[in-house]
């Protein structure tokens, strides 16, 4: 059940999307809001002075404008966004961490880690990155699974956030063996064969040693790499949210984020909840 709700915010108007979102899960769990904005102390000292008192008195007025009748308070405060940010999560321990997407970089982005992939690294807190204006509450959810306990709690609070969301499990096939088949169709199509009758399997013991939704759906095996084929679906089925976990099996190290919830933050095709086990 998610209780305290914290939403950073920039002011801008990808971060006033995350914002609204918040809004309405607070509105529909009852759950408290915390809205966070943080000066980044690199600017001199004589301009933060002079925005500083600016920066609280709008984002008072916008907090009192957008979160008006739920239990919510502002947290203007000055330093490093990300390290402050961090600060903030560890302090509050919420039950839900809501991001804008992040600016687009085209240089950068492929240097460093994005805020949101940094954040989601560095806390245990599940992280919800709103691409999508906040017109209503999610009714069509994806859930990226490769049966990991990390993939199956993004699952589990997704449909904690949406309970009647209809629920759709993708789990992507990748072959990377293809090319050492041979150039013979029925090779190929063995490969494929084999590694479509492990992902039932793994799926039916799934389904079987865990509490899943009754909302879930039949599970989806596209072909093909995960981030790609979670773009294509999503488009399909006109999915508002898609779950995954922040690592799969072999990558469970606490300071390692999944090569899936890596592509997904940075390029989301909607929004997006990464979660721990």
């Amino acid at each position: 059940m998610t209780k305290h709700i914290v939403v950073a915010t920039d002011l801008s108007p990808r971060a006033d999307r995350a914002v609204a979102r918040a809004v309405l899960l607070a509105r529909e769990h009852g759950a408290r809001l915390s809205l966070l904005h943080v000066l980044d102390d690199a600017m001199p000292d004589d301009v933060l002075r002079h925005i500083q008192p600016r920066t609280t008195e709008h984002l008072e007025r916008f907090a009192a404008s957008a979160a008006k009748g739920l239990d919510y308070k502002v947290l203007p405060c000055v330093g490093d966004p990300t390290e402050t940010l961090l600060d903030w999560v560890g302090d509050l321990s919420p039950s839900l961490l809501v991001l804008g997407t992040h600016r687009p970089r085209t240089l950068m982005d492929g240097l460093r880690e994005t805020t949101s992939q940094r954040v989601v690294r560095l806390t245990n807190c599940p992280v919800l990155v709103v691409k999508e204006r906040a017109d209503q509450p999610y009714d069509t959810i994806l859930a990226a699974t490769d049966f990991s306990p990390s993939a199956t709690a993004a699952l589990n609070l997704g449909h904690a956030l949406a309970p009647k969301a209809a629920m759709i499990p993708v789990h992507a096939l990748y072959l990377p063996y293809e090319g050492l088949a041979g150039h013979s169709d029925q090779a190929r199509h063995a490969l494929h064969a084999a590694m479509i009758a492990d992902a039932h399997t793994a799926d039916a013991q799934w389904r079987a040693g865990h509490a899943l939704p009754v909302t879930l759906g039949h599970t989806q095996f596209p072909t093909g790499g995960a981030w790609m084929q979670l773009n294509r679906t999503a488009h399909e089925s006109r999915a508002q949210l898609i779950t995954a976990g922040a690592h799969g099996r072999a990558g469970a190290h606490r300071a390692l984020l999944g090569s899936l919830a890596t592509d997904l933050l940075r390029d989301p095709p909607c929004d997006v909840l990464i979660a721990r086990a």
